[in-house]
Order: C-alpha cells, then sequence, then structure tokens
C-alpha cells in the first residue's frame, strides 16, 4: 500500500512539473507573438516566426510568411499564335505558328515595404530575353518607387500586359509607343483609385544600350472619377494622358519607329534616295491621350498618339526637318456570357465543366486603327514616296473564349488598307499590293 501510494505520489509530482513546463512555454509563446505585434514594420522577423510559411495557389503559386513580411509568387504562360493570309493567292506572306510569348515570372515583398520582380521571356527566335527586372519601395499610397527594366508609363494599350490585352496583337498604332525602358519611376495615388500620376527617368533606348547622356522624361496621369461610386454604369470611366519627351541617339540610316502592321507584321514603308544619309539624333515629343468605359459586360477603349521627331542631314547645312506620326484607335467589346468587363483577368462565372451547361465565357470585339506617316519623310526622300504608304487602316474583329480564368481561345480576322501616292503602293515579294487579309488564332495558357 505505502509503495503505491509512493507511486502515486511521483506520478502526481511529474504531472505537477509537466503542467508548469506546458504553462511556461505558453507563456513564452504568448511573449514571443506580443513582441513580434510590437516589432517595428520591416524590422526582420525571429527565425522561428519567419520559418513559418504557407503556401496556395491564387492566379499563381504563392508563399508567403506568416506574419507578412516575406512573400513571393511564381508564375508563367504560354501564348501560341497561328497566322493564315487566307486572301493571298500569290503567298506573299507565309501562313504560320509562333511563339508569341513564353514566360517564367517571380516577384515578391521583402518586409512588406520592397518589391522586386524577374520575368523572362522566350517567345520569338532570340531566346530567352529579360522583360520586367526592377525593384520599388511600396511603402506608402501616395509615393512609390521603382528601379530597373519595366514599360514605361504611355498608352493604355502598351501597358496592358500581352496576356490581357482585348485582341491577339495591338494595332498599328502601337507603333509610336514606347515598351520596356531602362530607368527609375516614382508613382501613387493622390486620390486613392481616383487619381494616379507616374513620373519616369529613363535611358531613352527601350531594352537596349544607352547611346547618349540625355535622358528621356515620361509624365503620365489617370483619372477615374466614379471608380468609389459603386455605381456599375459610370465607376469604369476612365480618362488619361501620357507625354514623353527626349534627345535620341539614333545612328545614321536608322528610321524613328518600326513600320509594319502588328497584325500581319507587314513593313509599310521603303527606303527612299536619302535614307542612309538621315539621322533622327535630335528632339523628340511624344503626346499620348486615352479614354475609356468599362460598364458591365461592355468595353470601350480610345486612344490618340501623335509624336514630333526631329532629323537632320550631317554635313548638308541648313538641312533639317521634322516629323509629325499620328495615329489611333477605337476599341469596342461585349461579353455574351454577361462577365462583368475588367481590366485584367476576366471573372468567368461558369468555368468549363464546372456544372452542367458550363461553357465559360465568350466575349465579341471590333477594333478600327489607323497610323499615319508623315508627308515630310516622302518630301526629304528619306522614304520612297512611290513604295510607302501614307496612311494605313485596320479593321479588325475578333472572338475570345475563355473556358476557365486561365485559358483563352482568340480568332481574330484583320482586313488591313495601305493607302500610297499611286494604286497597289507596297512592294511584298515582287508584288504590288493594297490590302491584306489575316486571320489570327491564339491559345494561351496562364499560371
Amino acid at each position: 500500500m505505502r509503495h503505491a501510494a509512493r507511486m502515486l505520489w511521483h506520478f502526481v509530482l511529474l504531472a505537477g512539473i509537466a503542467g508548469a513546463e506546458t504553462v511556461e512555454e505558453r507563456v513564452k509563446a504568448l511573449e514571443d507573438r506580443m513582441a513580434l505585434k510590437d516589432q517595428p514594420r520591416g524590422e526582420a522577423p525571429t527565425a522561428a516566426e519567419g520559418n513559418r510559411i504557407g503556401v496556395y495557389f491564387k492566379n499563381g503559386l504563392h508563399a508567403k510568411t506568416q506574419d507578412g513580411n516575406f512573400e513571393i509568387k511564381i508564375g508563367g504562360r504560354v501564348l501560341v499564335h497561328y497566322r493564315e493570309y487566307f486572301a493571298n493567292p500569290e503567298r506573299i506572306s507565309i501562313d504560320n505558328f509562333s511563339m508569341r510569348e513564353v514566360k517564367l515570372d517571380l516577384k515578391g515583398k521583402l518586409w512588406k515595404d520592397f518589391g522586386f520582380r524577374v520575368e523572362i521571356n522566350g517567345g520569338g527566335n532570340s531566346g530567352f530575353l529579360l522583360d520586367d527586372g526592377y525593384l520599388s519601395f511600396e511603402r506608402w499610397t501616395l509615393l512609390k518607387i521603382k528601379v530597373g527594366q519595366f514599360k514605361a508609363p504611355f498608352s493604355i494599350e502598351q501597358t496592358t500586359s500581352t496576356l490581357f490585352i482585348d485582341l491577339p496583337e495591338r494595332g498599328p498604332s502601337d507603333r509610336l509607343v514606347p515598351g520596356y525602358e531602362l530607368g527609375a519611376t516614382v508613382y501613387g495615388e493622390i486620390f486613392e483609385k481616383i487619381l494616379e500620376y507616374n513620373l519616369m527617368i529613363a535611358n531613352g533606348t527601350l531594352k537596349a544600350a544607352e547611346n547618349n547622356s540625355d535622358k528621356d522624361m515620361y509624365a503620365r496621369l489617370q483619372l477615374r472619377p466614379f471608380a468609389k461610386t459603386g455605381i456599375d454604369f459610370i465607376k469604369g470611366l476612365h480618362a488619361g494622358c501620357s507625354v514623353n519627351w527626349g534627345k535620341r541617339g539614333i545612328a545614321r540610316g536608322v528610321l524613328p519607329y518600326n513600320y509594319s502592321v502588328p497584325s500581319s507584321q507587314t513593313v509599310f514603308v521603303a527606303s527612299g534616295p536619302r535614307t542612309a544619309q538621315v539621322r533622327f539624333d535630335e528632339d523628340r515629343f511624344r503626346f499620348c491621350a486615352e479614354l475609356a468605359w468599362l460598364a458591365g459586360p461592355l468595353g470601350v477603349k480610345a486612344e490618340y498618339i501623335k509624336t514630333r521627331d526631329k532629323y537632320r542631314f550631317p554635313g548638308q547645312p541648313d538641312s533639317s526637318g521634322h516629323s509629325n506620326h499620328e495615329a489611333m484607335f477605337v476599341t469596342a467589346s461585349w461579353f455574351i456570357t454577361m462577365e462583368e468587363k475588367n481590366w485584367d483577368r476576366p471573372n468567368v462565372k461558369k468555368p468549363i465543366f464546372s456544372g452542367s451547361g458550363a461553357f465559360g465565357a465568350l466575349e465579341v470585339l471590333a477594333r478600327y486603327s489607323r497610323f499615319n506617316v508623315p508627308g515630310d519623310l516622302a518630301r526629304d526622300e528619306i522614304i520612297s514616296k512611290l513604295a510607302s504608304a501614307q496612311h494605313v487602316d485596320e479593321m479588325a474583329a475578333c472572338i475570345n473564349w475563355y473556358p476557365n480564368a486561365h485559358v483563352r481561345i482568340s480568332v481574330m480576322y484583320a482586313y488591313i488598307e495601305y493607302n500610297g501616292r499611286r494604286n497597289n503602293p507596297l512592294v511584298i515579294g515582287g508584288k504590288r499590293i493594297d490590302h491584306e487579309d489575316v486571320l489570327i488564332v491564339r491559345m494561351q495558357i496562364d499560371f
């Protein structure tokens, strides 16, 4: 009996000690949590807390620490295009499949305020190239900073990711706008969700190496006056403008822009007698006005672009001039399945295979785009007068099918008309043409 009582006493004593240890551990854990709560924003977490990582999938693979100080996202996409010049009996252009984009995307945040992004693009024939590569500081809504390579703040269509543009290809007007630039920007929202600004200083040579010490300046304002009203009919109204000015360092004999139609990839100007002598190494100014209205399943977007480029003929006194390019587009869209039109990823109501009758989302679109070639270029014989277009008109129609929010199949038809100083102004493959018909099918998937 005495032995049994002694054993029972030892058991109670050990249980008490264990309970005491459990209480101490709980107190210690509570103290750690309170210390973490009082920890200044941006301070590195303790090793124990920093190792608690949650992994989840939402528009990409995310990993995030419990305290939110570290977050990383891995994404990717594959875009495949098929082009058929089906109204082309002479087969001037070649029907083809192409890899429009193959991207891997890594982005994240450190201590909540510091961000980074590395996006590699393997589309085309140039191997893997860097698209986005930048560092950012994003503590305040009013003032944020970004340094590295990213898209310049210019144009509503170009600053929309290729993944989410309305049609498989942008219009001819896109040839006048910049793309990725290397530089630094400050940006933010003066009034949250209503008025946004962006100021950037950049090399002005896109992804290419800098060729002079002068820098390009960009400024953009975006206004969405009714964004916080909650009224569907007007909350998607958007207006904006962008300007860009700088001094270029283009080599002799190089024209200032890419004169090709994105949908057909056809070059619509030909070299003139004085192309090899000209230099566009003087001032350039660009202006862009943008307007959009998204209301329920409907969307309308429009843009007007004007540029002024100064050029000269080295060694020829008083031989210089200005070229004034103009371009515009208007796009209208409608979700037949009544999804709400967004700026990026659609919210598909009934993803395919999710239930009886589930089909995904279906959208129809139409676009008109125009590109005016400056008459000064032909007058000064920088481009050919008789083998170049004076203006290009593109009329396009498209159907987008989204089986779910991450898969898209698009069929686009574009009719492109080339107007010049003579009939059939373009000479392609030894044939003269004044128009083209092209069919583009896009198949894309992303995560």
